[in-house]
């Protein structure tokens, strides 16, 4: 029996002696044994023979006898027995024996461990073998040792086991080890790894390593960090993603990355979101992101950042995010005759007549003549002196003679005798009793001789006389001599 062998006895064995051990011969020895053998002798051992070793004969052994080991004996050491190595003899591991580390002896180290292997031979490990790693082992590895470690290595390490990962050693990631990460690793990372990276090196995280971050993951990282994305990052967000971030961080996209957001991306945006956005990231939207924006969170949207929308952002609302505009938003502290401009045909039918009614002659101004064509007669109706003193000729001639009864006799008190040259005869013609009344002596002053034939005998008569003496002479002299005589009677 091996077992009964002195130290003296197994040191004087000759090398056929120790090559003629079994399995069974080796799991017999002694740690005293096994240390007998020696430096030089300890090369003799079968490898297939170690497979019966335990972690207590491992602990056994040399340092010097291991650096000893052959490949291919290192790596038939079974993995039941590599919590037997002690730190000094990991940390004395060459490369070519780190090298012959399987995925399973690897999966047998404890932190301890871990941690004593040394920067300069850690990155020897195969980065196959890598994988195993789960993340209790990962929390003995220090930022040095982390530093030695090629990008293939760090790109093999599970999503599981990367929250074993210190912040140190995150923070110490290259921008090679960084770029590697892949976005099954970037999962792994939680929210005080995600805030050790630098904001410059947030910059070398690939697009699809972006894209795999969750809603929580982003929210958890720094604005400084989401400022140090790049547009191509920034357009890589999911929609799941993107509803996640916080006003701060938002407040810190480009106007570039603004443009470079996905559109399907931007439905989760909510209106805590769109209300702390600067004016001129708004103004950068364009009007298909616009579009996309869910109404309730336009409804959001403050007079001040209303303002800020360009045309091309205004042209991209859709009727119903027009719809909830506040008439606030309508007044000429935040939407211009520019911005009316970019109001299409649909747009301007979804308005209310609240909102109408709270048109200004700015407002009004800036409406093209098809998108006031679009008004319905009811909202016709909404219309007041101060918008309608706004049209011009264009809109005036879009009017319909429906919509010319709808109007209330007060609402053309600000018309003035420019304007009046823009009605057709037939809409002149139209004007009930009370409307001819409240037009203005400047207003009348624009009639034209076909405007003033337009109005019926019996209708003239509600021009007021003061009115009447503001006709010009051409207007004057295409007046019947009956109808003169009614109106000035």
């Amino acid at each position: 029996q091996v077992g009964g062998l002195s130290t003296a006895q197994i040191a004087t064995f000759a090398v056929e002696k120790l090559e003629a051990f079994t399995v069974a011969n080796i799991r017999g020895l002694t740690t005293a044994q096994l240390l007998a053998i020696g430096t030089t002798n300890v090369t003799a051992l079968e490898s297939a023979d170690l497979v019966g070793l335990t972690s207590r004969q491992m602990a056994g052994f040399s340092t010097a006898q291991l650096v000893r080991f052959s490949g291919a004996q290192f790596s038939a050491v079974p993995a039941s027995a590599v919590t037997g190595y002690t730190t000094a003899q990991i940390a004395n591991l060459n490369t070519v024996l780190l090298a012959a580390f399987s995925s399973t002896n690897i999966k047998g180290l404890n932190s301890a461990q871990v941690s004593s292997l040394s920067s300069a031979t850690i990155s020897a490990i195969d980065a196959g073998d890598l994988t195993s790693l789960i993340s209790a082992q990962l929390r003995g590895l220090a930022a040095d040792q982390a530093a030695g470690m090629s990008a293939a290595q760090i790109a093999a390490i599970a999503s599981a086991a990367i929250p074993g990962l210190s912040t140190a050693v995150v923070a110490r990631l290259s921008t090679a080890q960084l770029n590697a990460l892949t976005s099954i690793g970037v999962r792994g990372l939680n929210t005080q790894q995600l805030q050790s990276i630098s904001s410059a090196d947030m910059s070398v995280i690939t697009s699809d390593a972006v894209a795999a971050l969750s809603s929580a993951q982003l929210r958890g990282l720094q604005a400084a960090q989401v400022d140090g994305l790049t547009t191509t990052q920034v357009a890589a967000f999911t929609s799941a993603s993107f509803a996640g971030l916080t006003t701060a961080q938002f407040q810190t996209f480009s106007t570039a990355e603004i443009v470079a957001l996905d559109i399907a991306d931007l439905e989760g945006f909510t209106s805590t979101q769109l209300a702390n956005l600067s004016s001129s990231q708004l103004d950068a939207f364009t009007d298909a992101q616009v579009g996309a924006i869910a109404s309730r969170a336009v409804g959001g949207l403050s007079t001040a950042q209303f303002k800020a929308l360009g045309v091309v952002s205004m042209a991209g609302l859709t009727t119903l995010q027009v719809s909830i505009l506040s008439t606030a938003d309508i007044r000429p502290a935040s939407l211009t005759s520019l911005q009316a401009l970019g109001l299409s045909t649909a747009q301007a039918g979804a308005l209310s007549n609240t909102q109408i009614a709270a048109f200004t002659s700015n407002n009004i101004r800036g409406l093209t003549s098809q998108a006031f064509e679009a008004l319905s007669t009811d909202q016709m109706s909404a219309l007041n002196s101060v918008s309608m003193s706004g049209l011009t000729s264009a809109q005036i001639r879009a009017i319909n003679t429906a919509e010319i009864s709808s109007l209330e006799g007060q609402d053309l008190i600000g018309l003035v005798s420019g304007q009046m040259l823009g009605f057709s005869a037939a809409q002149i013609g139209r004007m009930s009793d009370a409307q001819l009344t409240a037009l203005s002596s400047n207003a009348v002053r624009g009639l034209v001789t076909a405007q003033i034939a337009a109005i019926s005998t019996e209708r003239i008569s509600a021009i007021e006389p003061q009115d009447i003496a503001a006709l010009s002479s051409v207007a004057l002299s295409g007046l019947a001599l009956a109808t003169t005589g009614d109106a000035v009677r």
